[in-house]
């Protein structure tokens, strides 16, 4: 077995960083600290994410501290609600970027039922296509609906505002639901 051994007694390393270069901006230390931050956005970014540095842009947007850079993950939405009756709720909504094109999302909702310690899950896969501020529901969509047989009236639905895809849900008359929702989403057009 041969070993090799490297005397670094006379110093080396590679000095401090100077600056980061981000997508958007630059990240400069102050008094040799670096701010990283991490966030999730509804920006519509082909790649999945983003970095910015030394600003407050972005949504949401960071600090704006020279010294910060802050990673997005883009094309994200989520939300929680707790729901107490049957009544709809809007738990997240997508805000759409485009006047005409198409946009394709895919939503996770997970519902605990505190009261009956039962639960109900669904994936949602729907597509909506944008014509001057028009939504329309594409057919063939998609929900995969697990639940316990007592979590009886839990509905999930996706539809529309002007400029605004929502994500809803309904629970159960004198029952705590509490509810957490996250999507993505891909987006084309003008």
């Amino acid at each position: 077995m041969s070993q090799i051994y490297k005397n670094n007694g006379g110093g080396g390393g590679g000095g401090s960083v100077s600056q980061v270069n981000t997508q958007s901006g630059n990240a400069v230390p102050a008094a040799g600290i670096l701010l990283f931050n991490g966030y999730d956005t509804t920006e519509n970014n082909i790649f999945g994410i983003e970095t910015k540095g030394g600003t407050n842009a972005g949504n949401p947007p960071g600090t704006g501290a020279t010294n910060e850079e802050d990673v997005y993950l883009t094309n994200r939405f989520h939300g929680t609600l707790t729901t107490v009756d049957n009544a709809s709720h809007t738990i997240s909504t997508l805000p759409i970027t485009i006047t005409n094109g198409v946009t394709r999302i895919k939503v996770i909702v997970v519902g605990y039922n505190t009261t009956g310690n039962i639960a109900a899950t669904t994936e949602i896969n729907a597509s909506y296509r944008q014509t001057a501020g028009s939504n329309t529901l594409l057919p063939n969509n998609y929900f995969d609906i697990q639940e316990d047989l007592t979590f009886v009236g839990s509905v999930f639905t996706v539809g529309t505002t002007p400029g605004s895809i929502l994500v809803t849900v309904a629970g159960q008359a004198a029952n705590t639901i509490n509810w957490v929702c996250i999507g993505t989403y891909v987006q084309v057009g003008t």
